[in-house]
Order: C-alpha cells, then sequence, then structure tokens
C-alpha cells in the first residue's frame, strides 16, 4: 500500500497516526507466520516487529558520504538511526527494490557510485542488512552478461549464509536392546559448529540434519535404525550476526565404517518449499550445497577436525580447486578476488574516517579529503588488476 507525502506539513494528514495503527493492527493480527515490513519506522509496527522494505534502495537509502556528501534527512537510514531501530535486521526483514531509474546502469560501468542519488549498492546492502532486493530490469528488460553476473555475485552477499566450520568426534557408548536380548554398541557423539559467513538471520524456524547409513530417527539407543535416517537439532536460525557460532550436538551415532564413511549434514525448514531447500554456502561447481558430506573417524580416541569438508569436491566457496585451471574457473576466480579487493578498499576507507578530528571542522574536511584521495587511488588499481585478469582469464581455453 503507497500513500505519497511530500513532506509539506499537509499531506501527511491523509493518513491520521491513529489510523495508521489500526491498520498495523489489522495485518499483525491477520498475519501470524508471513513477516511484515512498513516503508519507514512506526512505533506500533516496530512494537510488533515489523521489518522494513526501501523500494527506492541506492537512490535514497544512504545520505553523506555515500550520497556525494549531500545529508538529507529524510533519506531511508538516516530515519531508521533517527529512530533507533537501527538492529531491527536482527529479528525483522530488511529488503526493498532497487529504483527504478538506478536498475539498468547499477551493475554496469556506467553507473557514478558515490554520487547523489547513485549510492554503492554493495554499501547499502551491508549497512541495512538487506535480505532480499527486487530489480525488474535483470528480469524484464536486456542485462548484458556480465552485468547479470555482477548482480548474482552481489545478490549472493545478500541474507543468510551459513558454512559447517568444525567437526567434533567424541566417543560415547550406550545399550541397543533388541527384543529380549541386551546388546552394547560403540556409539559417537559429532558435535558440528555452524558458522554465519552472512549479514542476516534465517527469519523462519531452521534446523540442523545428520544422516548416514544405519541411523535411528532418534537419540534414543532403543530405536530401529533406518537406511535414510536423519537427525534434527533446532536453531539454526539463532546465530544472527556475521562471525556468529553456534554448536550442535548429534548423540549416540553409530560408530561403524558404513556410517562414519559417510556423514551428510544438512539444513532443513518446514516452511520453504520442498524444492528450494536451504543451502550452505560452501561447495564448488559440482555441489549445490543441500549438503556438507564428510568422512569422520572410527573412535579410537577423541577427535577434532579442523575442517569438515574431507572429500576434496567438498571445498567452501572461493577456494582454489586442484582440477586444470578453465576460463570459466578463471573468471569465477577473479570474480570473488575483485569484490573482496573492493569490499577491504571500502573498510579502509570508513576506518580512515574514524581516525579524522571531529574538531575542529576543517581538519576533519581536510582529513576526510585525504581518505577519499586515497581510496580513489586504490579503487583505480583495483580496477586495473580486475581488467588485466579478466583478460589473461579469456586467454584460457573454455574447458
Amino acid at each position: 500500500m503507497h500513500t505519497y507525502t511530500d513532506g509539506s506539513g499537509i499531506t501527511e494528514s491523509w493518513i491520521p497516526s491513529a489510523l495508521k495503527d489500526v491498520v498495523v493492527n489489522q495485518f499483525n493480527t491477520a498475519f501470524s507466520t508471513t513477516p511484515l515490513q512498513t516503508r519507514y519506522p512506526w512505533p506500533t509496527a516496530s512494537t510488533f516487529g515489523f521489518g522494513l522494505h526501501d523500494d527506492s534502495f541506492a537512490h535514497s537509502t544512504l545520505d553523506g558520504e555515500a550520497n556525494g556528501g549531500v545529508i538529507t534527512d529524510w533519506f531511508f537510514w538516516p530515519q531508521v538511526e533517527s529512530f533507533s531501530y537501527t538492529h531491527f535486521w536482527e529479528s525483522a526483514v530488511m529488503g526493498g527494490e532497487v529504483r527504478p531509474e538506478l536498475q539498468s546502469t547499477i551493475f554496469t560501468d556506467a553507473y557514478p557510485e558515490n554520487t547523489e542519488y547513485y549510492q554503492d549498492f554493495q554499501l547499502c546492502v551491508n549497512v541495512t542488512h538487506a535480505t532480499y532486493m527486487l530489480n525488474y530490469h535483470l528480469f524484464g528488460g536486456s542485462p548484458g552478461d556480465e552485468e547479470v553476473e555482477r548482480a548474482k555475485v552481489t545478490g549472493a552477499d545478500m541474507g543468510y549464509s551459513f558454512q559447517v566450520t568444525e567437526v567434533e568426534v567424541g566417543e560415547s557408548t550406550a545399550a541397543l536392546v533388541h527384543a529380549a536380548a541386551v546388546t552394547t554398541q560403540t556409539l559417537v557423539d559429532i558435535t558440528v559448529t555452524v558458522t554465519q559467513k552472512g549479514i542476516a538471520p534465517f527469519y523462519y524456524p531452521l534446523d540442523l540434519t545428520l544422516s548416514c547409513t544405519g541411523l535411528t530417527s532418534s537419540s534414543s539407543a532403543s530405536a530401529s535404525a533406518s537406511a535414510s535416517a536423519s537427525r534434527l537439532l533446532p536453531g539454526v536460525e539463532t546465530i544472527i550476526a556475521e562471525g556468529d557460532n553456534r554448536k550442535f550436538t548429534f548423540e549416540n551415532i553409530p560408530a561403524t565404517e558404513e556410517c562414519l564413511g559417510r556423514v551428510s549434514i544438512g539444513l532443513f525448514s518446514a516452511y520453504v518449499y520442498p524444492n528450494r531447500p536451504v543451502r550452505f554456502a560452501q561447495g564448488d561447481n559440482d555441489d549445490d550445497g543441500t549438503e556438507v558430506v564428510m568422512v569422520l573417524p572410527l573412535p579410537s580416541s577423541t577427535s577434532v577436525l579442523p575442517s569438515p569438508t574431507i572429500i576434496p569436491s567438498m571445498l567452501p566457496v572461493g577456494t582454489p580447486s586442484p582440477t586444470i585451471l578453465t576460463r570459466q574457473g578463471c573468471l569465477k576466480n577473479n570474480r570473488v578476488w575483485y569484490k573482496a579487493a573492493k569490499k577491504s578498499n571500502n573498510l579502509e576507507r570508513k576506518l580512515c574516517f574514524q581516525g579524522c578530528p571531529k574538531k575542529p571542522t576543517s581538519s576533519k574536511k581536510v582529513c576526510r579529503k585525504e581518505c577519499r584521495k586515497d581510496w580513489k587511488v586504490e579503487r583505480k588499481a583495483i580496477n586495473v588488476d580486475n581488467k588485466e585478469s579478466k583478460k589473461e582469464c579469456k586467454k584460457l581455453p573454455m574447458r
């Protein structure tokens, strides 16, 4: 629902505050599962935990340095800051739509980023913690191949990004009861560490799963074994901020070669479509991220595995492959490097700004000017290296 106001103080009364509260209450009552959003923060909506939707993304999202040095209070994020709602993304969805007139250039070299009304898309995503973004041009327009590829790389930085970063195997013993006979089988406890590499959480309940041959469907030692049973542990959605992690311990796992010889870790949510599973952000071109597969040691002693990527094909995204490098692989590796280099470049500028004196104003301006100068020199060098690297990649065979 859109209602335009012009800031005159007159059109704002088109929807009185009391009526806005009624609308928010009605929506909150009607939608008990689906996340809701408003264009800007509103007291009643924030009380109910509504998220936010910036439909002029990268055009009027950030002001100040990101907007060519122009301060504009009515922009999206300044309003979020004035409302003290900057941490809403930890529990409520942030999304939006790239401003329509920016859609055809925002992922091209023609885009004049960091000028007024042309903000850096990546910076806007990082600041707002966006989970999704609408861009009709990429689907209904005529985008170029490189433009689409840039959009995919940048889009992958939005929302959640989970990785299995450590696996611990600890020996345990439990009694397995089969009819009247009681036998003892060696079992292990497998502790999996999941780390958040993204900028926003998963906003619905999300379970971590473990499956292997001969696994029972529960942790009970008396449960019947199944060739394809999985164990589920809840709580992955509680891993919120980038760099946070949580350990999940699956108890009483059969310490057999058929089970530990191929252990599969996955993600499951009852709130997603069956053909659109939640994926891990790790794996190479041959893997789709739906599972992390590993070989675990038999329990001669407690083992700590620093990396779950024991099978060579299961490598984190961006990890160089030991296979012969092709043109496609070279270009992919270069894109990963280019994205990381620009992100580091932006971070250096931000840290430089933070080191500038706040007073007097003249000294602050001089300092920030030098920061911008250094940033531009470094960015230019990065762009040159990127172009040269792509030229070298194109000399390689296609396959």
